[in-house]
């Protein structure tokens, strides 16, 4: 989707959004600089996750999203596979804190609002999961989920699967075993944990992506993953 005010892109699971560390060049940012004079990322995607980015192409409309996300009136879905046998439906109302039980210092850990004691460090998160398919193969059981996050938060989703016990398929920081992360960014990953990644990127991809723009015209997208559950069956 193109316009004077916003521009909607289809983000690969390869790709971050803004540069950082080792990657500078090769960033959704920077690819769309070459198209456009002004580049506001919305809805930023973490680097292995796919699907639909919202881009604003001016500060007016960049500030009229922002009050957009901050009343909760601009719609994301996602869709995620999962290890295991996910329920039909689980709402996930809790916290997310720093994982100091972690070697990486930006992993997250999600916790149920149940007795806890608050303090200004953690951030309220809320999803919504609902189960769309079950595949049952030889590499175990895996669900599709279609995710819909209340608030948004840094790892909202990674870190609440991982917390409720279905990790995303090729997640190497919230998935089964974080020291792929660690292998992974020395270009050690071996043959068994590609194995036990599965997928080359997490299986995370937001599928939706809807908001009403400044001339009161609504704008919706939809976008296909770049996986579905037959991969499993191989």
């Amino acid at each position: 989707y193109d316009d004077e005010d916003y521009g909607i892109v289809e983000k690969s699971g390869a790709l971050p959004c803004h540069p950082g560390g080792r990657f500078l060049e090769h960033t959704l940012w920077r690819i769309l600089l070459e198209r456009y004079a002004e580049v506001h990322i919305a809805t930023r995607l973490d680097r292995e996750t796919s699907g639909l980015v919202l881009v604003c192409k001016n500060a007016e409309s960049s500030r009229y999203v922002q009050r957009l996300q901050a009343r909760g009136a601009l719609f994301k879905e996602y869709l995620a596979c999962v290890h295991g046998s996910f329920p039909d439906s689980r709402e996930a109302n809790g916290f997310l804190i720093a994982d100091k039980g972690s070697r990486i210092r930006k992993k997250r850990l999600y916790m149920d609002d149940i007795g806890l004691a608050k303090d200004e460090s953690m951030e309220t998160c809320s999803t919504y999961f609902e189960r769309v398919s079950l595949v049952a193969s030889m590499k175990g059981v895996f669900s599709l989920l279609r995710v819909l996050p209340r608030t948004g938060r840094t790892h909202q989703i990674r870190s609440t699967l991982l917390a409720l016990g279905y990790p995303i398929v090729g997640d190497k920081l919230y998935g089964l075993d974080e020291g792929c992360f660690f292998r992974f960014a020395k270009g050690q990953l071996d043959k068994k944990d590609l194995n036990r990644l599965i997928l080359p990127n997490q299986a995370l991809h937001c599928g939706v992506l809807s908001f009403v723009g400044k001339s009161g015209k609504r704008i919706e997208l939809r976008s296909p993953p770049p996986w579905d559950l037959s991969v499993f069956d191989a």
